[in-house]
Formats: structure tokens, C-alpha cells, sequence
């Protein structure tokens, strides 16, 4: 995604571009999935007097506006993606690197639809376990760990 195409999903969210939603919008993309504290850390590097309270507000406006998703951890602190086809996380508890696993949710849908015959908005699934291979290093940010909530 170029910087236009950025601009363009925040227009299409309804809202004002901004340099701060650009950086968060961008760091989150390069890394896949970041909690608030290492997007403050990263946002200050471009905008060095940002508030954390500037973070929270437009964490929590561009994911109102559909443009961010926010994903609560099991035992841990939520982290942020870009909002995009559902699927499932699969967190490993011992690191957190969260990883996106591609899912037929229309089905999980049916089936819970089935079962219960509720009708609901969303579906949100997230699969606790270890790295399979044990936990990567995370100097790259490849997957990036999220810290535990104290």
C-alpha cells in the first residue's frame, strides 16, 4: 500500500488524513499487529511531543471507522491490525507473536448460526498456543511479541 492508497482508505473511513493516522496506519502495516505502547514508541521517532492519549483516540477512531481492528489477547495487551477479511489469530501464549491463519468464516458462521440460531455481527476467533518450531527472535519485528498485561 503507497502512501496515496493510505490516504485514500482513510478518506473512505470518513475521516481527516492526518500525519499521526498516516504514521500508525503505516507502522502497523509494515509490522502485521502492534499494541499501543510500540506504536507510541514509534510514533514519537516521527512526532517526538505525541501524547499517548493522541494514540488512544485515533486507535480507537480509525477502528470505529472500520479502517483498524482491534484484537484482544488472552492474558495479554489488545493489539491493532489492519482491517481486512476475517480470520482466525493463533497468539503463541509464551511470546505473543500473533500470527493471521486464513479461515472459512462463512462456514464457522453456518455452523454456530446452526447450532444455536443466533443471529450476531461478527466472529472473532483467537487460538492460544506455543511457536511450533519454538519462539522466533523478534529482533525483525517479523511478528512482533506483545507484552503481557500486568
Amino acid at each position: 500500500m503507497n502512501e496515496q492508497h493510505l490516504q485514500d482508505v482513510i478518506r473512505q473511513g470518513g475521516l481527516k488524513v492526518t500525519p499521526q493516522r498516516l504514521v500508525l496506519l503505516r507502522e502497523i502495516m509494515a509490522y502485521g499487529h502492534l499494541g499501543v505502547d510500540d506504536l507510541f514508541s514509534r510514533a514519537q521517532t516521527h512526532f517526538p511531543s505525541i501524547s499517548l492519549a493522541t494514540i488512544y483516540k485515533n486507535l480507537h477512531t480509525l477502528s470505529d471507522n472500520g479502517i483498524l481492528r482491534e484484537i484482544p489477547l488472552p492474558g495479554q495487551r489488545s493489539v491493532y491490525e489492519l482491517a481486512h477479511e476475517e480470520h482466525i489469530h493463533y497468539v503463541c501464549m509464551n511470546c505473543g507473536t500473533v500470527h493471521d491463519l486464513p479461515a472459512d468464516m462463512e462456514a464457522i458462521a453456518r455452523t454456530v448460526r446452526e447450532q444455536t440460531g443466533a443471529d450476531f455481527q461478527s466472529i472473532r476467533i483467537t487460538v492460544g498456543g506455543a511457536c511450533p518450531d519454538g519462539c522466533p527472535d523478534h529482533d525483525d519485528h517479523a511478528h512482533h511479541p506483545v507484552a503481557h498485561a500486568g
